[in-house]
Protein backbone atom coordinates (compact mmCIF):
# COMPACT_ATOMS: atom_id res chain seq x y z
CA UNK A 1 0.00 0.00 0.00
CA UNK A 2 1.27 3.73 -0.99
CA UNK A 3 1.91 6.08 1.39
CA UNK A 4 -1.20 8.25 0.97
CA UNK A 5 0.63 11.25 1.48
CA UNK A 6 1.62 10.51 -2.69
CA UNK A 7 -1.89 10.05 -3.16
CA UNK A 8 -2.81 13.37 -1.88
CA UNK A 9 -0.03 15.51 -3.16
CA UNK A 10 -1.74 15.89 -6.73
CA UNK A 11 -4.71 16.79 -5.33
CA UNK A 12 -4.27 19.70 -3.05
CA UNK A 13 -4.75 21.83 -6.26
CA UNK A 14 -8.12 21.08 -5.95
CA UNK A 15 -8.70 19.55 -8.77
CA UNK A 16 -9.98 15.94 -9.96
CA UNK A 17 -7.45 14.08 -10.87
CA UNK A 18 -8.00 10.69 -12.44
CA UNK A 19 -7.31 7.24 -10.48
CA UNK A 20 -4.68 5.99 -12.72
CA UNK A 21 -3.07 8.87 -12.76
CA UNK A 22 -2.62 8.73 -8.99
CA UNK A 23 -1.78 5.54 -9.07
CA UNK A 24 1.26 5.96 -11.46
CA UNK A 25 2.59 8.78 -9.49
CA UNK A 26 2.38 6.55 -6.23
CA UNK A 27 3.57 3.33 -7.81
CA UNK A 28 0.97 1.39 -6.98
CA UNK A 29 -2.48 -0.30 -9.36
CA UNK A 30 -5.70 1.68 -9.97
CA UNK A 31 -7.11 -1.05 -7.68
CA UNK A 32 -4.66 -0.32 -4.35
CA UNK A 33 -4.94 3.21 -5.26
CA UNK A 34 -8.98 3.37 -5.41
CA UNK A 35 -8.92 1.17 -2.17
CA UNK A 36 -6.70 3.91 -0.38
CA UNK A 37 -8.69 6.58 -1.45
CA UNK A 38 -11.94 5.10 -0.22
CA UNK A 39 -10.66 4.17 2.98
CA UNK A 40 -9.04 7.80 3.64
CA UNK A 41 -12.58 8.88 2.14
CA UNK A 42 -14.32 6.55 4.98
CA UNK A 43 -12.28 8.13 7.65
CA UNK A 44 -13.52 11.38 7.19
CA UNK A 45 -11.20 13.37 4.06
CA UNK A 46 -13.77 15.70 1.62
CA UNK A 47 -12.70 12.84 -1.51
CA UNK A 48 -15.57 13.18 -4.25
CA UNK A 49 -15.74 11.02 -7.29
CA UNK A 50 -16.05 12.49 -10.37
CA UNK A 51 -16.79 9.85 -13.23
CA UNK A 52 -13.00 7.84 -12.92
CA UNK A 53 -11.56 10.75 -11.26
CA UNK A 54 -11.03 12.09 -7.32
CA UNK A 55 -11.57 15.79 -6.66
CA UNK A 56 -10.29 16.94 -3.11
CA UNK A 57 -12.85 19.52 -1.96
CA UNK A 58 -11.36 21.94 0.58
CA UNK A 59 -7.87 20.95 -0.09
CA UNK A 60 -5.29 22.16 2.64
CA UNK A 61 -1.77 22.12 2.71
CA UNK A 62 0.30 19.21 3.50
CA UNK A 63 2.50 18.90 6.08
CA UNK A 64 5.89 19.50 5.66
CA UNK A 65 9.32 19.78 8.25
CA UNK A 66 10.47 22.31 5.59
CA UNK A 67 7.62 24.69 5.90
CA UNK A 68 7.24 24.12 9.66
CA UNK A 69 10.89 25.45 10.13
CA UNK A 70 10.86 27.78 7.91
CA UNK A 71 7.85 29.61 9.80
CA UNK A 72 9.31 28.88 13.36
CA UNK A 73 11.55 31.72 15.13
CA UNK A 74 14.92 31.60 15.55
CA UNK A 75 14.81 30.55 18.98
CA UNK A 76 12.39 27.46 18.73
CA UNK A 77 14.46 26.27 15.83
CA UNK A 78 17.79 26.24 18.52
CA UNK A 79 15.85 24.85 20.78
CA UNK A 80 13.47 22.15 18.69
CA UNK A 81 14.53 19.47 16.35
CA UNK A 82 14.40 17.39 14.23
CA UNK A 83 11.16 17.64 12.93
CA UNK A 84 10.01 14.49 12.08
CA UNK A 85 6.82 14.24 9.72
CA UNK A 86 5.08 11.07 9.16
CA UNK A 87 2.00 10.04 6.76
CA UNK A 88 0.37 7.70 9.43
CA UNK A 89 1.01 6.11 12.67
CA UNK A 90 -0.43 4.47 15.63
CA UNK A 91 0.79 7.50 17.62
CA UNK A 92 3.02 10.38 17.57
CA UNK A 93 3.68 10.07 21.24
CA UNK A 94 4.45 6.51 20.94
CA UNK A 95 6.78 6.89 18.06
CA UNK A 96 8.63 9.16 20.15
CA UNK A 97 8.57 7.18 23.33
CA UNK A 98 10.56 4.35 20.99
CA UNK A 99 13.13 6.56 20.01
CA UNK A 100 14.88 5.68 23.42
CA UNK A 101 17.90 7.84 22.49
CA UNK A 102 15.96 10.65 20.99
CA UNK A 103 17.52 14.12 21.63
CA UNK A 104 15.41 16.68 23.85
CA UNK A 105 13.80 18.80 21.51
CA UNK A 106 12.33 16.23 18.94
CA UNK A 107 9.12 16.60 17.43
CA UNK A 108 6.82 13.94 15.43
CA UNK A 109 3.37 15.29 13.96
CA UNK A 110 1.48 12.73 11.59
CA UNK A 111 -0.99 13.70 9.15
CA UNK A 112 -3.36 10.61 10.70
CA UNK A 113 -3.33 8.85 13.87
CA UNK A 114 -4.71 5.03 14.17
CA UNK A 115 -4.26 4.99 17.86
CA UNK A 116 -3.98 8.49 19.15
CA UNK A 117 -4.33 8.30 23.10
CA UNK A 118 -6.45 10.66 25.81
CA UNK A 119 -5.86 10.97 29.59
CA UNK A 120 -7.31 7.92 31.54
CA UNK A 121 -6.96 5.34 28.47
CA UNK A 122 -9.20 7.36 26.31
CA UNK A 123 -8.84 7.47 22.39
CA UNK A 124 -8.38 10.60 20.24
CA UNK A 125 -10.13 10.51 16.62
CA UNK A 126 -8.38 12.69 14.14
CA UNK A 127 -10.02 12.31 10.50
CA UNK A 128 -6.36 12.45 7.97
CA UNK A 129 -5.39 15.74 7.11
CA UNK A 130 -8.00 17.43 8.74
CA UNK A 131 -6.48 17.62 12.23
CA UNK A 132 -2.91 18.47 14.00
CA UNK A 133 -1.25 15.96 16.20
CA UNK A 134 1.88 16.66 16.95
CA UNK A 135 4.12 15.41 20.30
CA UNK A 136 7.55 16.96 21.72
CA UNK A 137 10.44 15.52 23.59
CA UNK A 138 11.26 17.80 26.69
CA UNK A 139 14.08 16.50 28.63
CA UNK A 140 14.11 18.31 32.75
CA UNK A 141 16.75 18.27 35.57
CA UNK A 142 14.11 17.80 38.03
CA UNK A 143 12.17 15.30 39.37
CA UNK A 144 8.51 14.22 37.80
CA UNK A 145 6.70 16.07 41.42
CA UNK A 146 8.66 19.24 39.97
CA UNK A 147 6.08 18.95 36.82
CA UNK A 148 2.65 18.84 38.61
CA UNK A 149 1.58 21.79 36.58
CA UNK A 150 3.21 21.18 33.14
CA UNK A 151 -0.06 19.94 31.97
CA UNK A 152 -1.86 22.66 32.51
CA UNK A 153 1.13 25.24 31.47
CA UNK A 154 0.94 23.66 27.67
CA UNK A 155 -2.46 24.22 27.68
CA UNK A 156 -2.11 27.49 28.40
CA UNK A 157 0.34 28.65 26.07
CA UNK A 158 -1.85 26.55 23.28
CA UNK A 159 -4.54 28.73 24.25
CA UNK A 160 -2.64 31.70 23.94
CA UNK A 161 -0.97 30.86 20.94
CA UNK A 162 -4.53 30.32 19.69
CA UNK A 163 -6.09 33.62 21.34
CA UNK A 164 -3.31 35.62 19.33
CA UNK A 165 -3.20 33.97 15.83
CA UNK A 166 -6.95 33.29 15.28
CA UNK A 167 -8.68 36.36 18.00
CA UNK A 168 -10.51 33.39 19.45
CA UNK A 169 -11.50 33.19 23.46
CA UNK A 170 -9.85 29.48 23.76
CA UNK A 171 -9.91 28.46 27.25
CA UNK A 172 -8.54 25.07 29.54
CA UNK A 173 -10.75 22.92 31.45
CA UNK A 174 -8.23 21.11 33.85
CA UNK A 175 -6.81 19.25 33.54
CA UNK A 176 -5.47 18.87 29.68
CA UNK A 177 -8.55 20.03 27.44
CA UNK A 178 -8.91 22.69 25.29
CA UNK A 179 -12.35 24.44 24.80
CA UNK A 180 -14.02 26.79 22.51
CA UNK A 181 -17.08 28.66 22.90
CA UNK A 182 -17.83 25.55 25.09
CA UNK A 183 -16.82 22.51 22.92
CA UNK A 184 -13.82 20.91 22.96
CA UNK A 185 -11.06 21.74 20.40
CA UNK A 186 -8.12 19.43 21.49
CA UNK A 187 -6.45 17.99 24.10
CA UNK A 188 -2.94 17.35 25.95
CA UNK A 189 -1.58 14.34 27.39
CA UNK A 190 2.13 14.86 29.05
CA UNK A 191 3.48 11.34 30.10
CA UNK A 192 6.78 11.05 31.83
CA UNK A 193 8.34 7.23 30.57
CA UNK A 194 11.81 7.78 31.60
CA UNK A 195 12.32 9.63 34.56
CA UNK A 196 14.38 9.36 38.04
CA UNK A 197 14.72 11.40 41.31
CA UNK A 198 16.76 14.15 39.23
CA UNK A 199 15.74 14.07 35.75
CA UNK A 200 12.26 13.77 33.92
CA UNK A 201 11.74 13.15 30.13
CA UNK A 202 8.39 14.67 29.03
CA UNK A 203 6.56 13.25 25.87
CA UNK A 204 3.95 16.50 25.33
CA UNK A 205 1.25 15.08 23.23
CA UNK A 206 -0.91 17.97 21.72
CA UNK A 207 -4.18 17.01 18.90
CA UNK A 208 -6.47 19.91 17.66
CA UNK A 209 -9.47 19.44 15.36
CA UNK A 210 -8.58 22.00 12.84
CA UNK A 211 -11.04 20.86 9.97
CA UNK A 212 -13.12 17.69 10.95
CA UNK A 213 -16.26 17.89 9.59
CA UNK A 214 -18.29 15.30 11.75
CA UNK A 215 -17.03 13.36 14.43
CA UNK A 216 -20.15 10.88 15.69
CA UNK A 217 -19.37 11.26 19.29
CA UNK A 218 -22.60 11.77 21.91
CA UNK A 219 -19.82 11.72 25.05
CA UNK A 220 -19.07 15.30 24.64
CA UNK A 221 -20.08 18.50 22.62
CA UNK A 222 -16.70 18.92 20.16
CA UNK A 223 -15.85 21.91 17.73
CA UNK A 224 -12.95 22.14 15.02
CA UNK A 225 -10.90 25.31 13.95
CA UNK A 226 -12.43 26.23 10.74
CA UNK A 227 -15.58 26.41 12.24
CA UNK A 228 -14.87 29.46 13.75
CA UNK A 229 -12.80 31.31 10.71
CA UNK A 230 -13.52 32.56 7.42
CA UNK A 231 -14.20 29.50 4.86
CA UNK A 232 -12.22 31.73 2.31
CA UNK A 233 -9.09 31.27 4.60
CA UNK A 234 -8.24 27.48 5.13
CA UNK A 235 -5.67 27.20 7.95
CA UNK A 236 -1.80 26.06 6.65
CA UNK A 237 -1.29 23.57 9.25
CA UNK A 238 2.86 24.02 8.56
CA UNK A 239 2.29 27.87 9.92
CA UNK A 240 0.47 26.96 12.83
CA UNK A 241 2.49 24.42 14.43
CA UNK A 242 5.17 26.71 13.95
CA UNK A 243 3.52 28.98 16.08
CA UNK A 244 2.46 26.29 18.44
CA UNK A 245 6.09 25.47 18.95
CA UNK A 246 7.22 29.10 19.12
CA UNK A 247 5.12 29.56 22.52
CA UNK A 248 6.05 26.14 23.72
CA UNK A 249 9.77 27.23 23.16
CA UNK A 250 9.23 30.22 25.49
CA UNK A 251 7.26 27.67 28.04
CA UNK A 252 9.73 25.04 28.45
CA UNK A 253 13.38 26.19 29.09
CA UNK A 254 12.28 28.02 32.40
CA UNK A 255 9.33 25.82 33.00
CA UNK A 256 11.29 24.73 36.00
CA UNK A 257 12.33 27.49 37.42
CA UNK A 258 9.19 29.96 37.37
CA UNK A 259 6.34 27.99 34.55
CA UNK A 260 4.72 26.69 37.83
CA UNK A 261 4.77 30.34 39.07
CA UNK A 262 3.38 32.09 35.68
CA UNK A 263 0.42 28.72 35.75
CA UNK A 264 -0.45 29.63 39.05
CA UNK A 265 -0.78 32.97 38.80
CA UNK A 266 -2.46 33.29 35.33
CA UNK A 267 -4.28 30.09 35.73
CA UNK A 268 -7.86 31.90 36.14
CA UNK A 269 -7.39 33.60 32.78
CA UNK A 270 -7.97 30.17 30.86
CA UNK A 271 -10.30 28.04 33.03
CA UNK A 272 -13.24 27.20 32.04
CA UNK A 273 -14.72 26.38 34.80
CA UNK A 274 -14.48 28.98 37.33
CA UNK A 275 -17.32 30.10 38.60
CA UNK A 276 -19.42 27.07 36.94
CA UNK A 277 -21.54 24.34 37.96
CA UNK A 278 -19.44 21.68 37.23
CA UNK A 279 -19.59 17.51 38.05
CA UNK A 280 -17.03 15.79 39.47
CA UNK A 281 -16.66 11.78 38.94
CA UNK A 282 -14.96 9.67 40.82
CA UNK A 283 -15.32 5.52 39.98
CA UNK A 284 -18.69 5.43 41.12
CA UNK A 285 -19.49 8.46 42.61
CA UNK A 286 -20.49 12.03 41.00
CA UNK A 287 -20.17 14.89 42.80
CA UNK A 288 -21.65 18.57 42.10
CA UNK A 289 -20.39 21.87 42.46
CA UNK A 290 -18.45 25.31 41.74
CA UNK A 291 -15.37 24.97 39.78
CA UNK A 292 -13.04 26.89 42.11
CA UNK A 293 -9.76 26.95 40.26
CA UNK A 294 -7.06 25.14 41.00
CA UNK A 295 -4.87 25.13 44.63
CA UNK A 296 -0.94 25.55 45.44
CA UNK A 297 -0.46 21.72 44.28
CA UNK A 298 -2.63 22.04 40.93
CA UNK A 299 -5.29 19.85 42.11
CA UNK A 300 -9.26 20.58 41.09
CA UNK A 301 -11.37 22.66 43.70
CA UNK A 302 -14.80 22.03 43.97
CA UNK A 303 -16.65 24.36 46.11
CA UNK A 304 -19.93 22.19 47.70
CA UNK A 305 -22.90 23.68 49.98
CA UNK A 306 -20.46 23.30 52.49
CA UNK A 307 -16.99 23.04 51.76
CA UNK A 308 -14.39 22.80 49.23
CA UNK A 309 -12.79 19.83 47.89
CA UNK A 310 -9.38 18.89 45.95
CA UNK A 311 -8.44 16.49 43.12
CA UNK A 312 -5.93 15.12 41.80
CA UNK A 313 -6.31 14.81 37.54
CA UNK A 314 -5.64 10.60 37.43
CA UNK A 315 -8.48 10.21 39.80
CA UNK A 316 -11.30 11.74 38.35
CA UNK A 317 -13.34 13.03 35.28
CA UNK A 318 -14.40 16.58 35.21
CA UNK A 319 -17.10 17.98 33.35
CA UNK A 320 -18.88 21.21 32.92
CA UNK A 321 -22.46 21.27 34.17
Amino acid sequence: MADFITLLSPLADGRPHSVGELAGRAGVSVGEARAQLEMLSAEGMALAREGDSVVWRNPRPLLRASEVEANCEAATRERFGPITVLAEVDSTSSWLIRQREGASGAVCVAEHQTSGRGRRGNRWFAAPCASLCFSLRWRFDAPPADLAGLSLGVGMAVAETLRRKYLLPVGVKWPNDLYLHGAKLGGILVELPRSSAYHSEAIIGIGLNVALEDLDDSDYRWTSLHRHLPPDAPIDRNRLLARLLDGLARLLPGFVDDGSVWVQRHWAEYDVTRDRQVTIQRDEEMLRGIGAGIDEAFRFVLQGEDKSRCFHSGEVSLRAG
